[in-house]
């Protein structure tokens, strides 16, 4: 009985000191995950866990526009780093697909208060397509452009255009308070020339005004 007594103890000692070695050599170890240990230095991301950081930066639940417009440029960024690392090293772990530029796409359509909204949509759109052409098989190609792909630049397009109507009406808007401001000061009984009257019968009354009396 002693011997064996002796025996455990020496096995539980010698069992310490192999788990406390490995607990100084695995730096990226967490022990205790589950029932068994598990090391990070295998961990590498992959396309998917890429896929997911740009879904959830291109949901667009912020509310500053300041915000939409930084997590747009943290996806195009991404998106940028998967295509030099897939060039770099030839490896198709992180490679992006179709999914990952839509991400970044409808990342940059939250941002309707950009003033580059079109300029990175294009950008983008022009990548996709290059890599394409790039590919082997362009048919069937891991980036290639879809229905969602352009309706949602077909979105952005139209959040532009609006943007850029909405601030003219908005210019024209005030220069008109300002105009009838102006008028307001001025003398009311005066004719303003005829290059500026819309109305046509306006314009009549000042030609006949204006015409030379003539005696019969």
């Amino acid at each position: 009985e002693e011997k064996q007594h002796e025996e455990i103890s020496n096995g539980e000692g010698k069992a310490k000191d192999t788990n406390e070695n490995t607990n100084t050599n695995n730096t990226n170890t967490i022990s205790g995950y589950g029932k068994r240990d598990v090391n990070f230095d295998s961990a590498i991301p992959n396309t998917e866990s890429y896929n997911l950081f740009l879904s959830i930066v291109s949901k667009g639940h912020a509310k500053k526009n300041q915000l939409l417009i930084s997590n747009a440029d943290k996806a195009q960024h991404l998106l940028q780093e998967m295509i030099d690392v897939h060039k770099e090293s030839g490896d198709d772990i992180a490679q992006p697909n179709t999914e990952s530029f839509n991400y970044v796409l409808r990342a940059i359509t939250r941002c309707r208060t950009d003033a580059e909204l079109t300029k990175k949509l294009m950008d983008t759109l022009r990548v996709m397509e290059s890599l394409q052409r790039e590919s082997e098989n362009p048919d069937n190609a891991l980036v290639k452009p879809n229905t969602m792909t352009y309706c949602m630049a077909i979105d952005g397009f139209g959040i532009s255009a609006y943007q850029k109507a909405f601030s003219v009406k908005k210019r024209r808007k005030s220069s008109d308070v300002k105009n009838i401001n102006a008028n307001r000061n001025t003398n009311t009984n005066t004719i303003p020339p005829s290059e500026t009257v819309a109305n046509k019968d306006d314009e009549f009354i000042i030609y006949i005004r204006n015409r030379p009396f003539q005696r019969n």
